[in-house]
């Protein structure tokens, strides 16, 4: 477990707390897949209750005293995102509540909705959104839907990989491309604590595409060789070298 204390400080001491989420999320489900993979000496249904439990009370315990204590800005988002009444007062979720109100099945919104919201909120920034108000929900349950399905995809091959470091690796990617659709799809329909975010393979960004790019290349790679060095040839090169340090 000691591999995660460098990344876990590197989270912590990152600006922005929609990155660190994403990175300890990501880090929370690739400890979880390898106790599910029995790859410690514990107990699998008590350490899993662990890994997510403490930090579920740990983040709820602090947005209790947020919401509670404070009255600064991260008071106001959570109740927000918690109280229908306080979100009124955001000009945002107000543009996005009137598009969600107006929005058929399929269909486009009236123009009047449309035109306040290309007046208020960025296309890229809410592309399902804008989605939704030009052609309706069916459009985009049909494209959040086939993101969500390429990216469960991709983790159901990394779980599947017999090489230890490939489907960690590989998992990571899925789970960090897994969160990233579900906060924009959230963000996109108005509850957010973290503004619209960037959503791989629909909208584009600096870093957030090169990113994309690097972590497919990554996937691609571990699909391509996934027979490389498989678990049985780790357990005889592991015995082999036991052999060798003892006949040392």
């Amino acid at each position: 477990i000691y591999w995660i204390i460098i990344p876990m400080y590197w989270a912590f001491t990152i600006p922005s707390i929609y990155e660190m989420i994403i990175l300890a999320l990501a880090f929370l489900m690739i400890l979880s897949i390898a106790v599910w993979k029995g790859w410690y000496s514990v107990n699998k249904g008590k350490a899993l209750a662990a890994i997510w439990g403490i930090p579920l009370i740990f983040c709820s315990s602090v947005g209790t005293y947020i919401i509670f204590f404070t009255n600064g800005y991260k008071a106001m988002r959570l109740k927000e995102l918690l109280f229908h009444d306080a979100s009124m007062n955001n000009p945002v979720y107000q543009t996005i509540h009137t598009v969600m109100t107006n929005a058929k099945l399929w269909g486009k919104v009236p123009e009047a909705v449309f035109d306040m919201l290309s007046d208020q909120l960025s296309m890229w920034d809410y592309f399902l959104l804008y989605l939704i108000a030009h052609l309706g929900f069916i459009a985009a349950i049909i494209v959040l839907g086939i993101l969500l399905g390429l990216v469960i995809w991709m983790g159901i091959l990394s779980v599947k990989q017999k090489n230890q470091m490939g489907m960690l690796i590989g998992t990571g990617c899925s789970v960090v491309f897994l969160i990233e659709i579900l906060f924009y799809a959230m963000a996109n329909l108005g509850f957010t604590l973290f503004g619209s975010g960037y959503c791989p393979f629909l909208t584009y960004g600096g870093t957030g595409i090169v990113m994309t790019y690097a972590l497919c290349g990554i996937m691609l790679s571990i699909i391509r060789y996934e027979k490389v060095f498989p678990e049985r040839d780790i357990e005889k090169v592991n015995t082999k070298d036991e052999s060798e340090a003892n006949a040392i």
